[in-house]
């Protein structure tokens, strides 16, 4: 592990260089959507996750692609 851990290099700011890092982050979000079908429900839940990403962009994140995992109908 390296001496840097922390968010900031501990090294003087005159001998630091510059750096971008990308990084191919992933998460899990799973919804609860009212529909008529499955196909339905995962077209709402698409729409909501588009639509809900401004946190994700003011924080420098791009959304990707959307993976649907599964549907199931509940009570």
């Amino acid at each position: 592990m390296s001496k840097y851990v922390g968010t900031t290099s501990k090294v003087d700011k005159n001998h630091r260089g510059k750096y971008k890092v990308n990084f191919h982050v992933e998460f899990f979000r799973s919804l609860d959507v009212a529909a008529v079908n499955e196909k339905e429900a995962v077209e709402i839940a698409e729409q909501r996750i588009i639509q809900k990403q401004t946190a994700l962009l003011i924080n420098g994140y791009h959304l990707g692609d959307i993976e649907l995992i599964s549907v199931e109908e509940r009570d």
